[in-house]
């Protein structure tokens, strides 16, 4: 497992992810540890408690940015870099479907504790859509709750749903010039599913227009009229059109 040793200083890259996952400590019970994937010479992925996260939020480049990160004791860290980048996903590993399930989209401090029943220090991101644009204080997060079991029918639906999106948003991303692996097609399908079938949702199958087909028309001449006539005058009439 990759660790920066105190007075070590790494160069750390960002992960095209843009993303933070935790898990529950299994040396440290009660306690959170994370991982971020990336780059650096240490491996690729860098872990460590909620207070190696801590020193790098600040100053988060987002995905691609590279971060200088140096460990100057037991839980301190100082990090250096270019501030102001998208910031990022939080992620949670999920043991019963074995994926991952978003805590936050756009993480702030409060949602990387170092305890499990703790929160998180408030810290100044730059960049964060929040504290950058609408200055409002974050909203309580929505409880999330499943509206009913799954049909086997309705669950390969969502899956194919699922699937069909994280290739449709892994293609646009080759189009840009990231790499794209097999895991990564996987990851981002088995997290659409995972938080699509948390939240209940269900693939709903467009339904075709149904095909108008016009009667056909009857092309065939109108019947004579056979009724006698009822005057003189129209009888001459019928016979002189006759005639012309």
């Amino acid at each position: 497992m990759p660790q920066i040793q105190i007075g070590q200083t790494v160069n750390f890259t960002v992960g095209q992810f843009n993303s933070i996952s935790r898990n529950q400590s299994q040396k440290d019970r009660g306690t959170w540890f994370y991982g971020i994937k990336g780059n650096f010479e240490l491996g690729d992925k860098l872990q460590g408690t909620a207070h190696l996260i801590w020193a790098m939020l600040p100053v988060w480049p987002g995905a691609g940015g590279v971060l200088q990160i140096t460990r100057t004791g037991p839980t301190d860290f100082e990090a250096t870099g270019g501030g102001g980048g998208q910031p990022p996903r939080l992620e949670e590993w999920n043991a019963a479907s074995r994926g991952y399930d978003v805590v936050a989209a756009a993480a702030t401090g409060d949602d990387f504790p170092h305890r499990l029943d703790e929160a998180g220090p408030e810290l100044d991101i730059p960049g964060h859509p929040v504290a950058a644009v609408t200055g409002a204080t974050p909203q309580p997060k929505p409880a999330v709750t499943n509206n009913g079991a799954y049909g086997l029918d309705e669950f390969f639906a969502l899956a194919e749903a699922c699937i069909d999106k994280a290739a449709q948003v892994l293609e646009r991303k080759g189009e840009q010039g990231w790499t794209i692996t097999t895991e990564n097609m996987v990851g981002l399908s088995q997290t659409l599913f995972n938080n699509s079938s948390k939240m209940g949702l269900r693939a709903v199958k467009t339904e075709e227009p149904p095909v108008v087909t016009e009667a056909p028309k009857d092309e065939t001449s109108p019947p004579p009229n056979n009724n006698p006539p009822a005057s003189v005058q129209e009888a001459a009439e019928m016979v002189d059109n006759l005639f012309h």
